[in-house]
């Protein structure tokens, strides 16, 4: 069996190594389990001694099994993917259901980081995009037959830049949460004019922008990827969860403008959008979990 080390242990412990670093526990000519001093060869080089002595080399040789079998952390690191979209939709629907004036129906999910109760969602927020930065790494060493382009990878860890960075940037006050604050008879009055905008929601906004344009656009590149695999049904979902995303953001959008079609649903469209990307993203991760429980995965 081939070792592909990802560290040199063998050179900690004063051994030499081959440049081409192929190594392999049988002769290749010989077809024999070697048990001297020949106990790792290299199929590239000189069938010379590459250990001496059997105890350093077993130990090497397990050193060697632990640093270039990386699947059990590959397989971590994906499984972070499949577990971010129902943490992070499970908590903000909590916290929402706890906060006093807040309309699922109505408002957005960044309202609930506004205000000294907002500290909940705003590590809602750096939870599930730290997550989707590990999930990110898994997805870059699985195959690409069942990942995509690598791309998708990139734009998954840049929607995990954008969710922390709407985590430590508050958006400013949308709609009418957080609701008006009763005036000195008790009265609400009118509605108060809208709020001058700060730097911090601004750059909410901005950490939005891989959120909502990347992960569309992954989720279309994956499906192309898989267009030119002959896998119809991953590209059919793919293609659909991205133009659902796109769609559902649009919709998002107007329910804040002054039209009165869609007013007063902008948080239903946001979590359509977010169940969309998310769960996409959740789909991918358990395809790549599928391909690395395959014997054979390059």
């Amino acid at each position: 069996m081939r070792l592909r080390p990802s560290w040199c242990w063998i050179q900690l412990l004063g051994a030499h190594l081959p440049d081409c670093g192929y190594l392999q526990r049988k002769d290749p000519e010989l077809g024999e389990r070697a048990t001297s001093k020949t106990d790792v060869t290299c199929r590239h080089c000189p069938a010379e001694p590459v250990l001496g002595g059997t105890v350093p080399s077993r130990l090497s040789l397990w050193l060697m099994r632990m640093t270039s079998d990386k699947r059990p952390t590959i397989r971590t690191e994906v499984g972070c993917g499949v577990l971010a979209a129902p943490m992070f939709i499970t908590a903000f629907t909590a916290i929402g259901a706890n906060r006093p004036g807040y309309d699922w129906r109505r408002d957005p999910v960044s309202s609930l980081g506004i205000g000294e109760q907002g500290w909940p969602q705003r590590a809602n927020f750096g939870l599930a995009g730290v997550l989707y930065l590990l999930a990110a790494l898994g997805l870059r060493q699985c195959p690409r037959r069942s990942v995509g382009p690598r791309a998708v990878p990139a734009l998954v860890a840049a929607a995990g830049v954008g969710l922390i960075g709407s985590g430590l940037f508050v958006t400013d006050p949308v709609g009418e949460f957080p609701p008006v604050v009763p005036g000195e008879d008790g009265a609400e009055g009118s509605i108060p004019p809208e709020p001058a905008r700060t730097r911090a929601g601004r750059l909410h906004n901005l950490s939005a922008i891989p959120i909502f344009a990347g992960l569309p656009v992954a989720a279309l590149a994956s499906a192309f990827g898989a267009v030119r695999h002959g896998n119809v049904r991953w590209a059919s979902y793919s293609a659909c969860s991205g133009v659902g995303m796109v769609a559902s953001f649009v919709a998002f959008g107007a329910a804040f403008g002054p039209g009165q079609l869609v007013t007063g649903r902008g948080g239903v469209f946001q979590r359509i959008c977010v169940a969309c990307g998310f769960g996409w993203i959740t789909v991918l991760s358990l395809r790549a979990l599928s391909a690395l429980r395959r014997p054979e995965s390059d």
